[in-house]
């Protein structure tokens, strides 16, 4: 999946509310598998957004890659 392609303010916007959706049917851990392999900023504005609504909402990942990466995706959140 492209995150970065023509309409990606609608993917993003389509990924977040998938989110938003289970967040409001009581989900509050998600799994993420492979978060490197998405860009930061998109983790960055997803779990702002989601946690704006549902503050107890936990993202559980994990992934095998370089540090510097491994640091940027544990400041996301």
């Amino acid at each position: 999946m492209n995150f970065y392609c023509a309409d990606k303010d609608a993917l993003w916007a389509e990924m977040r509310d998938i989110l938003l959706f289970w967040a409001g049917h009581g989900v509050r851990i998600f799994r993420v598998d492979n978060p490197h392999t998405k860009p930061v900023a998109f983790w960055e504005w997803t779990i702002a957004e989601v946690r704006a609504k549902f503050p107890d909402v936990i993202f559980l990942s994990e992934a095998f890659t370089r540090p510097k990466m491994m640091k940027a995706l544990a400041k996301v959140g």
